[in-house]
């Protein structure tokens, strides 16, 4: 069973309540103007399935602070 729960908690969350979250767009876009850096339109994708098959974080480096991955276990090469 899934749920969408609009304004769950104090009124600034959405709940998606489900074991599997698909999305069968391209980009995965995440936006906050209180915290960019710089003050343009540009699009800011986080998450692309690129034209390669391949999952890009910070496409186009889209994000001019970079990522952060905090307290890495391990990363798995081919």
């Amino acid at each position: 069973m899934t749920d969408i729960i609009l304004d769950d908690a104090d009124g600034t969350y959405i709940t998606v309540d489900s074991q599997v979250v698909r999305c069968t767009g391209s980009d995965l876009l995440l936006e906050n103007p209180a915290r960019r850096r710089l003050n343009t339109h540009a699009i800011r994708r986080a998450l692309v399935h690129d034209q390669n098959d391949g999952l890009t974080i910070n496409y186009n480096n889209d994000y001019p602070g970079g990522v952060t991955i905090n307290d890495v276990v391990k990363i798995r090469n081919r």
